[in-house]
């Protein structure tokens, strides 16, 4: 996630002190098309951009079981960082059978309501 939102928004290393000190964004992303994040093969897309450190892409992303996630996006809401979208979207092996639409309202959006 970090990659993606570093090739169209670079600026938003800026703050938080963070460099990209791997290959061109630019180069790198004709590896893994269409994007970072949509490659067929995400551990490959990772792989890519594992120069970067864990610190920056726990900046750009929500992850683990759906305690942590909901704690990360709260954490997020009290700091009064404005979330207008969260995009959940689970890295699964191909064809693997998972209600995530179903999981996430009845697992995450219920910490919200």
């Amino acid at each position: 996630m970090a990659a993606g939102y570093y090739e169209y928004s670079p600026f938003l290393f800026d703050r938080p002190g963070f460099e990209w000190t791997g290959e061109d964004v630019h180069v790198l992303r004709e590896k893994a098309w269409p994007d970072f994040h949509h490659h067929s093969d995400p551990v490959y897309s990772g792989s890519l951009v594992d120069f970067l450190d864990d610190d920056v892409a726990d900046a750009f992303a929500l992850y683990g079981d759906w305690e942590q996630i909901a704690e990360q996006l709260q954490s997020v809401l009290d700091i009064g960082l404005p979330v207008s979208h969260v995009l959940p979207h689970p890295i699964l092996e191909k064809a693997y059978e998972y209600d995530f639409l179903g999981e996430c309202a009845g697992q995450l959006m219920p910490h919200f309501r």
